[in-house]
């Protein structure tokens, strides 16, 4: 009998990896049959987390002035984008399956420093990104609360900062030092989806990536938390009623697999107990909210209170949703139903042919699904990643992640007579 190969051995292990991305270095390529549409995105090493210390914020800027130069020199393209978060920036463009020449000259656009960009653009594009990240300081309570706890219980480390950068260091970054920035290579990993003639690939094949390893972001590389704190109140006159948050420092130790369905759970076990509210979807102050793909250090379990300053309410609401999670053990069956939530979310490679399909048929989420998998790619996530998870390492997760413990509170208080509703006022 004949011994079986490495790599015999090594196939059930390697299905992630498909063959166009052995074909072109830096790319991987996920062929649709039948679909419209071919999406290209680009993932750079720049985050939030990344940011020089005092320029928290400036990896958007670059990447928006990317988006901005490709736009100019390459009109009328179907979509385009950009995601950035703590460790990861990707942009994105959407054409016709038929004109992925202009898909391609749009990635090239975002890396050609001879392509022409006005002083002026670049000014727009940094106080564009400074007016959204002074509206996570203080417009909307559960943006607020995800800074606040950001910067309190990481205080000392990269991760320490508002959440989608500082309003006055965008103010201050100066046109020059955007130019300085946009010099650096740091596109890593490209990703086509949808309609990819061969053609395509042997054009990507000549688009120069960044090579070396990924640097660390996120609490790997920041391994010392602060102890939990005490309430830290937030003042906002905007604002008719308390947003009131339990924020729990993320351990870089953690099983972030089995985090991803302990949170699940407490999502569903929460809609059963607390209900949305419209105000808190209006501040974007979801009541569990974590992301894995994002890499969040904190874990934030937030809700509204009442019309007026109290926040007894809340505060009872939110600590009998965790005194459930804790005395109630996940059993079974939440833990599959979470593990299908969290995979069908994922959605990552290999895909049966009835997935490509409906893929293929919904050409608008494409671009979404790029940024997941190279975001995928970028946190370590591969397909199947749930399996391994259970109901022991979630109780585990449990009792590191959520103990009473290691909860601090924080939150956004009204201070004057409501004049002008904040997102999520209301009564």
């Amino acid at each position: 009998m004949l011994k079986p190969t490495l790599a015999a051995l090594l196939a059930p292990f390697c299905y992630c990896v498909p063959l166009a991305a052995q074909e072109v270095p830096g790319w991987t390529l996920h062929e649709l049959p039948g679909a419209a549409v071919t999406v290209l995105a680009v993932a750079y090493e720049a985050g939030y987390d990344l940011d020089a210390p005092g320029e928290c914020g400036a990896c958007r800027v670059v990447v928006e002035c990317r988006l901005e130069r490709a736009r100019a020199a390459v009109p009328g393209t179907k979509a385009s984008g950009v995601h950035v978060d703590g460790g990861a920036v990707v942009a994105f463009v959407m054409v016709e399956g038929d004109r992925w020449q202009q898909a391609l000259q749009f990635v090239l656009a975002l890396q050609d420093q001879q392509v022409p960009l006005s002083d002026d653009v670049i000014a727009r594009v940094a106080a564009r990104t400074a007016l959204v990240a002074d509206d996570a300081e203080w417009l909307y309570p559960g943006e607020v609360l995800a800074s606040s706890s950001r910067r309190a219980l990481w205080a000392g480390t990269p991760l320490a900062h508002s959440l989608v950068g500082a309003p006055l260091a965008l103010q201050a970054l100066s046109v020059a030092r955007v130019r300085e920035l946009l010099k650096l290579p740091t596109a890593r990993r490209g990703l086509g989806l949808g309609a990819l003639p061969p053609a395509l690939g042997a054009e990507l094949a000549k688009v120069e990536l960044a090579t070396g390893p990924w640097r660390l972001a996120g609490p790997a590389a920041n391994p010392v938390a602060a102890p939990a704190k005490g309430l830290e109140t937030i003042g906002n006159p905007r604002t008719d009623a308390v947003f009131l948050t339990a924020a729990f420092a993320v351990p870089p130790e953690v099983d972030r697999a089995a985090l991803a369905l302990l949170l699940e759970v407490a999502r569903v076990r929460a809609l059963r107990t607390l209900p949305p509210r419209r105000e808190e979807a209006l501040a974007r102050a979801p009541r569990i909210a974590w992301s894995w793909l994002h890499g969040d250090p904190v874990v934030l379990c937030t809700r509204r209170g009442s019309y007026g300053p109290s926040m007894d309410r809340p505060q009872k609401e939110l600590e009998r949703l965790l005194a459930d999670l804790r005395e109630r053990p996940v059993s079974a069956e939440e833990l599959a139903k979470a593990a299908q939530a969290v995979d069908f979310e994922l959605s990552l490679p290999p895909w049966s042919d009835e997935r490509k399909a409906a893929m293929a048929a919904a050409p608008g989420a494409l671009p979404g699904r790029a940024i997941t998998i190279l975001l995928a790619e970028r946190r370590g996530i591969a397909a199947g990643a749930t399996a391994a998870v259970t109901v022991d390492s979630v109780a585990q997760t449990l009792a590191m992640t959520l103990a009473p413990g290691r909860a601090s509170w924080f939150a956004v208080v009204p201070t004057t007579t409501l004049t002008s509703p904040l997102p999520g006022g209301g009564r």
